[in-house]
């Protein structure tokens, strides 16, 4: 009886040990567990690392198992190749911006000591750019980007920097990167594919297939597309004392071990192999517990190709003896029976990849659908606005009159060129999220074209903003100028003179791009959007000149209205009183800036007293500030004659390094937020939330703090050195503007 029992109980235990094994078709097979790391008692305390694994991107789909590559081989350097773990920096997939990998990169090679080895491994997309050059996909990269910007890395500009820092330093760089570049996530489906509104029964122009390529073939791409054909290969430049290794040639998809239990990509986890032994020895060598470069590259290019049914090629240049593991007390590992491409589960997953791609497709048309019933509504909003408008400048342009061509003029100027943006929109399929790529409606407003031909001879815009070539421009004559996102550091230092308790140093960081206005709003601009509050800078200013008595009510308005025009969401919202705005923070529209971007643009990374200059004398270059201009004025205290007494039209200083006109002087500008003495983030008390320095929220507390004031900056023409500095914070009530006060505009940076 017990003999029956133990019997059974052992047929059981085999049956479930079966049943739960990946069917590979060899015994032996099973790809070994590469955890925890090869401990090999090796030092290299000379090098450094830099880790970044992006398995989540915010706009392309996922890179399964990219975190889990970049743990195993921040683990391997650590462990096997001995790099002190204070050395190894791992940058969060979810904060792997373009700029954050580019300053993590630069920032930990130059801490790299003489004579050791700084290590880069990227585990995400790639993506091909111009004339082919390779580019590594930030977690914020656009759908359809293929340039360098915030989104997208240049890696022949990384590979370049890190060259030079390697002949300064004395260094040797070895940079380790799986990703792909053809446009394709590690199971085959396209990252960016064409939306269709239903998948195709039979093979279309828009399937996407893979193709039974052997290694060595003429056929150069696992994966292809009859509408979207692959791009051109293109290695990156060379570059001396740069090691790339890369998991695929440029032009091709890298893909996953599809095996429960081994979530890495096919490359990293050969690499992995390699370093832990499997490559010592590799063409015919003895084993002598070294792994060099040329054993690792030659075993990974000679093994991946059995693994995957595609033509994903490995690719090394770089010395081929430089050594990357050495073995102390403990034997490295030696190669274990691996499984050919015959007995993975591909055909799984080529119909996972493209149901996928057919259901992002009918998620794509159906976001696609609703965003043209938001177009549509944006229009209808212009469109009410301008029959509005035009029931009151309607009877003075028919008298054919001068005041009726100004109304006339002002009319065309707001609804000449009328349109409609829509940013991205996300699009969640399972668990991949991609994006909707923005796009600018064009539309014509009716009664334009009778204005015009009225008075033939109109201008499109009246006189605006000077100033250099901006990098977007308002057919009001506004300009605007990207703040990249990334890390900034704002306030002053301790020994500054006149600072503040208030300002000291704070590393804020702006999380997406932002669009700031080049110059102050001007008294024209101001007249041709909001002609029923015709400020006019009491008598004292051209359609150039700054608008000033201007109150922040007064500049949410303008930001709303010029929203609205442009067909954008409006940014501000009242709650619950007249008097207190919220900003919504996903609205695409205008609004001002927020203390931390004013800053950041003001200081367009200086850390000097004043925009352009520290010295007081020199910022008479830049501002216009209180001087000897200002004859007995008794706040005078810069060191020098501008030669301006009040506002000057603006751009008529020069502009600080990143093009932005009068950050010091002329007018001071109203910011977003309401003064709270070293304020935090992220609090909500009793219910009331308001919009602060961050662009997050936060709550009154206990404090005794009055939301109707608000705070300006940069200091007026009246101001001295004290109110003038950059760093310096300012309050006033927001509905008693003064002729000091002015504004400029801030938007997210999406769309045109």
């Amino acid at each position: 009886m017990k003999s029956w029992n133990l019997a059974v109980v052992l047929a059981l235990v085999q049956c479930a040990l079966l049943a739960s094994a990946p069917a590979l078709g060899a015994p032996g097979a099973v790809p070994p567990d590469l955890k925890p790391a090869l401990r090999t008692g090796a030092r290299a305390t000379k090098d450094a690392a830099v880790v970044v694994g992006i398995r989540r991107h915010a706009f392309l789909g996922q890179v399964q198992g990219a975190d889990a590559d970049a743990e195993a081989f921040s683990e391997l350097l650590i462990r096997t190749r001995g790099v002190p773990r204070k050395r190894v920096r791992r940058i969060p997939g979810e904060s792997a911006s373009a700029r954050a990998i580019w300053n993590g990169v630069t920032e930990q090679a130059a801490r790299t000591g003489r004579g050791g080895t700084f290590w880069f491994y990227f585990s995400g997309h790639g993506a091909l750019g111009a004339e082919g050059r390779p580019l590594l996909r930030g977690v914020t990269a656009g759908e359809r980007s293929a340039t360098e910007d915030d989104g997208d890395l240049s890696l022949d500009r990384l590979r370049d920097a890190l060259a030079e820092l390697a002949r300064q330093r004395g260094i040797r760089v070895i940079m380790v990167l799986d990703a792909d570049w053809n446009g394709t996530d590690r199971e085959g489906s396209r990252v960016i594919v064409p939306a269709v509104p239903e998948a195709p029964a039979a093979p279309g122009p828009h399937d996407v297939w893979l193709l039974p390529v052997t290694h060595g073939s003429s056929q150069t791409g696992a994966i292809a597309s009859t509408e979207h054909p692959l791009p051109p290969t293109g290695q990156p430049a060379e570059a001396p004392g740069v090691a790339v290794w890369t998991g695929s040639a440029a032009g091709q998809g890298a893909w996953n071990l599809p095996l429960s239990g081994a979530p890495h990509g096919v490359f990293t986890w050969l690499v992995l192999g390699a370093l832990r032994g499997w490559a010592d020895g590799e063409g015919g060598g003895e084993r002598d517990g070294t792994v060099t470069a040329g054993e690792a590259s030659a075993y990974v290019a000679r093994t991946l190709p059995t693994l995957v049914r595609g033509g994903q090629a490995p690719t090394f240049s770089g010395p081929l003896d430089l050594p990357l593991v050495r073995a102390r007390p403990v034997r490295l590992d030696r190669p274990p029976p691996l499984p050919t491409a015959s007995d993975l589960p591909w055909d799984a997953v080529a119909v996972r990849a493209r149901a996928r791609d057919v259901a992002r497709a009918e998620a794509i048309a159906r976001a696609r659908a609703e965003q043209d019933e938001i177009a549509a509504d944006r229009r209808a909003r212009v469109a009410q606005m301008a029959a509005e408008d035009w029931d009151r400048v309607q009877e003075w342009a028919a008298q054919g009159t001068d005041e009726g061509a100004i109304a006339a003029a002002r009319f065309v100027a707001r609804y000449g060129n009328a349109r409609t943006f829509l940013p991205p929109v996300p699009v969640e399929v399972e668990d991949d999220r991609y994006t909707l790529e923005g796009r600018t409606d064009d539309f014509d407003v009716p009664q334009v074209a009778w204005m015009r031909a009225q008075f033939p001879t109109l201008p499109e815009a009246p006189e605006g903003a000077g100033g250099d070539v901006p990098a977007v421009s308002l057919r009001l004559g506004l300009a605007l100028r990207p703040l990249p996102a990334g890390t900034y550091r704002i306030g002053s230092p301790g020994g500054e003179p006149d600072r503040g308790e208030e300002e000291g140093f704070q590393d804020v960081r702006l999380d997406a791009p932002v669009l700031v206005g080049t110059t102050e709003v001007t008294a024209g601009v101001w007249a041709a959007l909001m002609p029923e509050n015709p400020l006019d800078c009491a008598g004292r200013c051209s359609p150039a000149h700054p608008l000033g008595q201007v109150g922040y009510l007064d500049a949410v308005a303008f930001c709303n209205r010029l929203s609205a025009l442009e067909g954008r969401e409006p940014a501000y919202r009242v709650v619950p009183a007249p008097w207190l705005f919220k900003v919504r923070p996903d609205a695409d529209g205008y609004r001002l800036p927020y203390e931390v971007e004013w800053e950041v643009a003001a200081r367009s990374g200086s850390p000097a007293r004043f925009a352009g200059s520290d010295d007081p004398a020199g910022a008479c270059g830049y501002a216009n500030v209180s001087d000897a201009s200002r004859g007995g004025a008794t706040s005078h205290d810069f060191p020098c004659d501008d030669g301006a007494p009040r506002a000057t039209r603006v751009a008529m200083y020069r502009p600080n390094r990143w093009g932005f006109y009068d950050m010091t002087g002329n007018l001071a500008e109203w910011v977003e937020g309401v003064y709270v003495e070293q304020p935090t983030a992220d609090e909500v008390v009793g219910g009331v939330v308001l919009q602060i320095l961050f662009g997050g929220s936060f709550g009154l507390g206990n404090a005794r703090i009055d939301p109707t004031v608000r705070i300006h900056r940069g200091g007026s023409w009246a101001d001295g050195t004290q109110s003038a500095r950059i760093a310096a914070r300012r309050t006033a009530v927001m509905d008693r503007p003064t002729v000091h006060h002015g504004f400029r505009i801030a938007r997210p940076a999406q769309g045109p």
